[in-house]
């Protein structure tokens, strides 16, 4: 059975059908054309995102609080650490 933790759903290994091989490869192939793209980037015309700043997995959960406190205690001890 499923067990359900901050609103992520986990399943135990064998609980969930093998993979479609059409849905792997055309999952393959978007990761590769993603690769492609990001590739042909100059370096200095790539960015680079701090974790706090691209989403939180946690947010919505009912763990929102507690990860909220840890940036706010993060940022007032001057940053990622």
């Amino acid at each position: 059975m499923a067990d359900r933790i901050a609103g992520k759903i986990f399943y135990a290994p064998g609980e969930l059908p093998p993979p479609d091989p059409a849905e792997v490869a055309e999952a393959q192939a978007a990761f590769a054309e993603f690769d492609r793209q990001r590739q042909a980037v100059p370096p200095e015309n790539e960015i680079t995102l701090r974790p706090d700043h691209y989403g939180n997995d946690l947010d919505g959960t009912e763990y929102e609080q507690w990860a909220r406190q840890r940036r706010a205690d993060r940022e007032a001890q001057g940053g990622d650490q």
